[in-house]
């Protein structure tokens, strides 16, 4: 399942012409408890809207997280929509964190 999202990942960054972000590669590479629900934590990440174009495509079929935290991340508009679309087809994440601190 993790290698399934990083496999993705890394196809869209490349699609886009983006470099994958160190943040989200460092979390993906961590090894997943089966019993533990997954937190993909990217607060104080400043997320292009290419990078939330990538995530929110990624994110529509994923199964591996259950909290997104995404917490002053400068998101403009734009890019709160990319990643909203790809959420709205998403039925396992629970918790969404946009607090701005």
């Amino acid at each position: 399942m993790m290698e399934d999202f990083k496999k993705t990942y890394l196809r869209l960054c490349k699609e886009y012409c983006i470099e994958p972000l160190d943040c989200i590669l460092n979390q993906l590479n961590e090894t997943c408890d089966g019993n533990l629900k997954k937190r993909l934590d990217l607060s104080t990440q400043s997320l292009s809207v290419d990078t939330c174009a990538v995530l929110g495509k990624v994110l529509m079929n994923d199964i591996v997280f259950a909290e997104i935290m995404l917490g002053d991340c400068m998101l403009n508009e734009e890019g709160a929509r990319y990643l909203l679309c790809g959420l709205s087809t998403n039925t396992v994440i629970q918790t969404l964190d946009l607090k701005v601190e």
